[in-house]
């Protein structure tokens, strides 16, 4: 019989047949008696053979499915698992054995040859209450700047499905200025910039970062006149960069787990949602936001005002664009693209006075012209 020692896996039958002898099996009836005299050997050697071809499993798993063997399930924070099993309205509750066994069928934890549970860096990025003490580059950098060089800087670590709203809290009185609507004779409070495209992109950020980049952190950047989110990875394939910039792509995700987890807890579409909202924000007077990839990071840039077309185009002058310039530009960008009649239409004038406004708004490089003769088109972002 073939040798069942791992350590040997038939280097004795690779010899000889390497040397051109051929090699003839037992009948099986004789090797059933063979194995039967050697129960034991063959016990032992077997069981170290399902040892390596654990192990060799082990190789070959993903960075967020790898064990973190000196942490336990303690290191688990109770109360934000608790509230996952809530939103999702499981069956059972933490701790017990079923959850336990759920956090192994999801690798939220695996167990070790001697059967003892470990977290696995899924569980513990998602779950664990000092992760960033293991993997710092799972903390979210976020950066107010108020003007003339006055600075403000926090890291919020911890589970990653806490990051989110312990963000919005932080920056929402801090950095998005409230104003008071006293038009209709009461006190009403608004964001100058919607709240809620803001928690898409923090969310987006934290659900499909690359994790296995250990150098790179999530990060956000606020000042008077721009949002900046920018996260570790490019986009999944198969989406690009480009697909991003039509605001109208399936969701595909880098890490479904953590937006599965995410989705239940109600922090998150899977359809794509968040970008589609994205693409209204010129419905509410802001321009839609950029998409560039700059050292393996992902950066969505957001004006906080009008004056961001004229940024994001190059203009050293910003008051080359006008108001009614301005309003055109978004007026294209919430259409997606209009024709030379269209536009004129719109905006009460000819056809020549079209033209000219729009051949201007193209030579500024603040809408992009596709087409020849009838076929001409303008559009807001390329």
């Amino acid at each position: 019989m073939r040798d069942p020692n791992p350590k040997v896996e038939n280097e004795g039958v690779n010899f000889l047949t390497k040397k051109g002898i051929k090699v003839v099996e037992f009948p099986a009836h004789f090797e059933m008696e063979i194995r039967k005299s050697n129960a034991q050997f063959i016990k032992e050697k077997e069981a170290e053979q399902m040892q390596v071809k654990k192990e060799k499993l082990q190789k070959a798993k993903s960075y967020l499915q790898k064990p973190v063997s000196s942490s336990t399930l303690n290191q688990f924070d109770a109360t934000t698992i608790k509230q996952f099993l809530q939103y999702s309205t499981a069956s059972f509750s933490y701790p017990s054995d079923d959850f336990t066994q759920w956090a192994l069928d999801f690798e939220l934890a695996d167990k070790d040859s001697k059967g003892i549970i470990h977290p696995t860096r899924l569980g513990l990025i998602l779950f664990g209450k000092k992760v960033e003490d293991i993997y710092p580059h799972t903390l979210f950098k976020v950066e107010i700047n108020y003007g003339k060089g006055e600075q403000e800087i926090k890291d919020f670590g911890g589970p990653i499905v806490n990051q989110v709203q312990q963000i919005l809290d932080y920056v929402k009185d801090k950095a998005l200025k409230i104003t008071i609507d006293r038009s209709k004779g009461k006190r009403i409070e608004k964001e100058d910039f919607p709240i809620e495209i803001l928690r898409e992109a923090i969310a987006n950020a934290v659900i499909h970062r690359d994790y296995e980049n250990e150098k790179s952190t999530n990060f956000l950047s606020i000042s008077a006149d721009k949002i900046i989110v920018r996260s570790p990875g490019n986009p999944e394939s198969p989406l690009t960069i480009d697909d991003l910039k039509t605001f109208d792509t399936p969701s595909v995700s880098r890490n479904p787990k953590i937006m599965f987890v995410f989705n239940k807890m109600g922090l998150a579409e899977q359809r794509g949602i968040g970008l589609r909202n994205m693409k209204q924000l010129p419905d509410k007077g802001f321009p839609l936001p950029t998409f560039n990839l700059k050292t393996g990071m992902l950066e969505v840039t957001f004006g906080r005002t009008k004056d961001f077309i004229a940024q994001q185009a190059g203009l050293k002058n910003l008051k080359q664009l006008t108001e009614d310039d301005k309003d055109k530009v978004i007026y294209i960008q919430k259409l997606g693209s209009v024709s030379v009649s269209e536009f004129a239409s719109t905006f009460g004038m000819n056809i020549r006075t079209a033209t000219r406004q729009l051949t201007r708004l193209v030579e500024k490089k603040v809408i992009y012209k596709k087409g020849i003769g009838k076929a001409t088109r303008y559009y807001g972002t390329k």
